[in-house]
């Protein structure tokens, strides 16, 4: 997961990027990365690789360093299930599959989270705490910035970001999953504008991104299933 550090940016924000750099992975290669990410379940020594086919049905393969057990094989067949639920609402289905991500997933996740407070630590001595002020970015991206992270405008983007680690760090020991599921959909939410890089240490952003991976392994999942063609209805 260290050798993870040197990529230009998480999974997931390369995936919503309308424009990749031409030496960061394609689109098809960053989706196997995330669902990939789904399959590890140890905090070490643990991964995973996938493949998905769609060409009118979809087809996962999937392999691990070692062989998969009888449960894990059930989480994965678990989680295309869920997804595929199409007569429920998208918002639904990522619900469902985060609470069991979240179950089966809870040591890797507890690293990464681990990996963002030690980034923070690591910056607590400077000034700034690798957070920068708004006041270095123009007004109209200050109000997207704070639309899309549906903060209170009369708060500072500084503030709201140095609120955040802390609530981090306060709660890191909790046992609840709810805390869990927390922390994986505000980091996705904090990671994924691509402006964030003009105000977050890049390390810390990586770190914080990562950890919204979950999330948008989960988003891009459902997306795939849904553009697929409807199933015939049974006569």
């Amino acid at each position: 997961d260290d050798d993870e550090e040197n990529l230009g940016m998480a999974v997931s924000a390369e995936l919503d990027c309308s424009r990749l750099h031409r030496f960061q992975k394609s689109k098809d290669l960053v989706l196997m990365d995330l669902l990939a990410l789904l399959l590890v379940t140890e905090a070490k020594s643990d991964a995973a690789a996938t493949m998905l086919i769609t060409n009118g049905s979809m087809q996962f393969f999937y392999s691990k360093n070692r062989p998969f057990t009888d449960s894990e094989n059930k989480y994965v067949r678990t989680l295309f299930n869920y997804a595929s639920r199409t007569d429920r609402k998208a918002t639904f289905r990522y619900k469902d599959l985060m609470a069991v991500i979240i179950d089966k997933c809870q040591k890797k996740i507890k690293a990464r989270i681990s990996k963002v407070l030690r980034r923070v630590k690591d910056l607590q001595s400077t000034a700034d705490r690798g957070i920068l002020s708004e006041s270095c970015l123009p007004l109209k991206m200050v109000k997207r910035l704070k639309a899309q992270l549906e903060i209170d405008p009369e708060i500072s983007l500084k503030n709201f970001l140095i609120s955040w680690c802390d609530h981090l760090d306060s709660t890191r020991r909790s046992k609840d999953p709810g805390f869990l599921q927390y922390a994986v959909a505000s980091a996705h939410t904090i990671g994924f504008p691509l402006e964030m890089h003009l105000m977050i240490d890049q390390k810390l952003l990586r770190r914080i991104r990562k950890l919204g991976d979950y999330l948008g392994a989960v988003i891009q999942l459902v997306g795939e299933i849904d553009r697929l063609p409807p199933r015939p209805s049974k006569p």
